[in-house]
This record gives structure tokens, sequence and C-alpha cells, in this order.
């Protein structure tokens, strides 16, 4: 079997938003942070091709850039979290993969 995600979320720390998924559509991050209450916002320097980029080796842009018709994105979580908080993300997850499955 040959796996071909659309999508594919990082889950990372500390800093607490969706980052924005290099060289692609703002829809699946601002969906999910409509879904879970995290904002989605670039972080700096995270853009591919941007001057302040000292990140050139994240595994957003290494997805993005092998496989054209994936949107991946990195879902940074704060430095504790809640039960609760997990329960939302999980359940932001599930619809977002309903949605696309429909």
């Amino acid at each position: 079997i040959t796996i071909k995600p659309t999508r594919v979320v990082i889950f990372h720390q500390p800093y607490k938003q969706i980052d924005c998924s290099p060289n692609r559509p703002d829809d699946f991050a601002n969906r999910l942070s409509a879904l879970t209450g995290f904002r989605a916002e670039c972080i700096p320097g995270e853009m591919s091709g941007s001057p302040t980029n000292t990140y050139t080796g994240t595994f957003t842009i290494w997805i993005n850039g092998e496989y054209p018709n994936t949107t991946a994105l990195t879902f940074e979580l704060a430095l504790t979290i809640g039960q609760g908080k997990v329960d939302t993300i999980v359940n932001a997850l599930r619809t977002v993969a309903a949605q696309a499955a429909s």
C-alpha cells in the first residue's frame, strides 16, 4: 500500500500557535485555529525564501517540497497542555479529516 497524504500535522512546542504552512494556502491552518482556539500565525523566520529564514531544515518545508499535493503544518503546543485542550485538538483533527473524506 502506498500512502499519499493530503495533510500532515506535526506537533511541537512551545509557541502555542499553529504555524503557517510554507508555500501553501492558509485554509487548513485557519480551520484548525477556528476549531481549537490556537492562533494561526507564521513563526518569524519560518517562511521558505524569507530573508530572515533561520529554519531551513524544517519538516514542513521538506514535506511540502517533496510532496506537491500535501499540505504540512506545525501545530505548536504550549509548554504544558491539559487533557481538555488535547481532546479539543483531537476532535478538531477528526472534524477536518471527516470533511476532507466527504
